[in-house]
């Protein structure tokens, strides 16, 4: 009799996905791909390029929706929240080690996050990458699209129409005192303080690039539509460069030449502020604001002498500016913000 035939038992692999391409911010209708960057095979490390089809097919992805959730930070830290990365419903299911999938209608602005796993769904989400090279910001580049969108106004007549009259007065006075008036930003777009207010946060580690929305309303009811820009760099093989991400945000800080996340409530957004240079030679002889007397008769407001130092409203160096001329200000309903340069509001503030 001839010996019998040993059955040999197939070696079963082990698998565990440890990376891969995803999530990105969602464009409706674009198609992406998923693809497994690391894992390990039987504990030794691999891109996936050596699954075999019946390996593949064991990985399981699914497709959901992701979102970031604050959190406070411990007691003691610096920062007043931090984020963390929420999953939420479930878009689609798919095996295999590479995906594509293209995202449906209603996902704009939103995250899809891609999560692959082997018999059991892990918890750990991918890396989250960009869609397109030019929606990142280029700081050489002031025809970005964001910044055309939302660019900076220098209008008076984009005002609050109560502020608009209260610096008129102002400006006339100074006007006839002879002094140097050159403005140079009033009405801010909610736009454009969400670009000083994200690129900050991000280039100060606040926030990650991916954790940005492509659109915010604030507490006055502003929208700023889709922004457009795309905050997340990459590497070559699809992860989010961080360190790139945030050198561009400073770079967008520089641009904006601001050192603190912009408010996006602020008087800029609301029409109550001006950026403005004011200056002078020799005495300024500038008349505050007049009242009204009994019978309502018109009193005329007193001529200042201004002949302390420094002669103008507000520098790099000097900030706060000459205090006499404040107080001149003042009487018109223009404040000046002490700690910075340019900025005179309805409030100082």
């Amino acid at each position: 009799m001839g010996v019998p035939a040993t059955a040999v038992k197939a070696k079963v692999r082990t698998v565990l996905v440890k990376e891969m391409t995803g999530p990105i911010r969602a464009i409706p209708g674009e198609k992406i791909t998923f693809k497994i960057l690391k894992c390990t095979v039987d504990g030794k490390a691999s891109d996936g390029s050596d699954l075999t089809d019946d390996e593949a097919k064991k990985i399981n992805w699914v497709i959901k929706e992701a979102t970031s959730k604050p959190f406070s930070a411990a007691v003691g830290s610096s920062h007043v929240a931090s984020y963390k990365l929420v999953v939420g419903r479930e878009l689609s299911r798919a095996t295999g080690k590479q995906i594509d999938y293209t995202i449906p209608g209603g996902m704009a602005g939103k995250a899809v996050a891609a999560m692959a796993y082997v018999n059991s769904p892990s918890n750990d989400i991918a890396q989250w990458v960009k869609i397109a090279i030019d929606k990142n910001f280029q700081a050489s580049s002031t025809s970005h699209k964001a910044l055309t969108t939302f660019p900076q106004i220098d209008k008076v007549d984009k005002l609050d129409n109560d502020f608009k009259e209260k610096w008129d007065a102002f400006q006339a006075a100074l006007d006839a005192a002879g002094a140097d008036v050159t403005i140079s930003s009033t009405l801010r777009s909610l736009g454009r303080a969400y670009l000083m207010h994200y690129s900050t946060l991000l280039a100060k580690n606040k926030i990650k690039p991916w954790e940005i929305p492509d659109q915010i309303t604030n507490s006055l009811g502003n929208n700023t539509g889709q922004v457009g820009v795309e905050w997340s760099h990459t590497l070559a093989d699809g992860r989010v460069d961080e360190s790139k991400s945030k050198k561009s945000a400073s770079a967008m800080m520089q641009f904006f030449k601001i050192a603190y996340p912009a408010s996006l409530t602020s008087n800029h957004v609301r029409g109550k502020a001006i950026d403005v240079s004011i200056s002078w030679s020799g005495t300024l002889k500038i008349k505050e604001k007049g009242s009204k007397g009994k019978d309502d008769k018109a009193i005329e407001g007193k001529v200042h002498e201004i002949k302390s130092t420094p002669r103008h409203g507000g520098t790099k160096a000097e900030p706060a500016g000459n205090k006499e001329l404040r107080e001149v200000a003042e009487s018109f309903g223009v404040h000046k913000l002490l700690t910075d340069a340019p900025h005179w509001s309805v409030d100082g503030k």
